[in-house]
């Protein structure tokens, strides 16, 4: 694929709000020593994203993304078709379940969590926003309804990189285990991000069949075990995928 001409004062601006957002905040010092520029030239980038209200500075002299970001987020959270027909829906399976319910949408080549609760007994994971697909059970459940070429896509900009030693690192493997989901209509992910955590998930379609996004339910090894694990939660959580994919089409 051909390079695509990008303007590198842009790039040098979104480096920085890169490094803000990886950070939580940094000097001007600081950027300049991450990004390896001068910092007379990280504090032109800087300003500039001040004066647009990207940026703030703390009063000792930090400078971190305001919330004019959680602004940005909201409003393209919104528009995803699957968002607003879909919270209940997980509120309600988090409740049922006591566990974690989740949603995930594929945007370019990479999984972002949009949704999320917590149920009484749910348990709380680093894991950001944004997740592989490869070894999380929503991940998976969005790749077997993906177009295979876009699926080749992205295994080959991402690889398969091993998590744990129950992650699926080889691509026929992987492949085969995507058709097997796409037979029974749901997918696990058995400690294969991290150990001691299990995973249910189920493709949101609509009525082409497309692949609008998938919701999951995660929890302990402890809670996620045997016929739970491989009956009943995945009954539930199919079932939760066709309900958000009536509320998308008919709201």
């Amino acid at each position: 694929m051909d390079e695509i001409p990008t303007v590198q004062t842009t790039e040098t601006s979104l480096e920085i709000i890169r490094v803000l957002k990886t950070l939580g905040g940094a000097t001007l010092s600081r950027v300049s020593r991450e990004l390896e520029v001068s910092k007379s030239t990280a504090r032109t980038h800087l300003q500039t994203l001040r004066k647009h209200e990207y940026v703030v500075m703390d009063d000792d002299g930090a400078f971190r993304l305001s919330l004019e970001f959680f602004d940005t987020g909201e409003r393209v959270r919104s528009r995803i078709p699957i968002y607003e027909p879909a919270i209940p829906i997980v509120d309600e399976l988090a409740e049922k379940t006591n566990e974690k319910a989740q949603i995930m949408v594929l945007e370019n080549t990479s999984g972002y969590y949009i949704y999320r609760m917590k149920g009484r007994q749910g348990v709380s994971t680093r894991a950001g926003r944004q997740a592989e697909l490869h070894c999380t059970s929503a991940g998976k459940a969005i790749l077997a309804f993906t177009d295979r070429d876009r699926v080749r896509e992205i295994l080959n900009e991402h690889g398969l990189p091993e998590r744990t030693d129950r992650t699926i690192t080889d691509r026929e493997a992987f492949i085969d285990t995507l058709n097997q989901i796409r037979e029974r209509g749901f997918a696990v992910n058995d400690e294969e991000r991290l150990r001691g955590l299990r995973a249910v998930g189920a493709p949101i379609l609509d009525e082409d069949d497309t692949v609008l996004g998938a919701i999951s339910l995660s929890g302990p090894t402890t809670h996620l075990r045997g016929d739970r694990f491989r009956e009943e939660l995945p009954e539930l959580v199919i079932q939760s995928a066709d309900v958000i994919h009536i509320r998308t089409e008919y709201s």
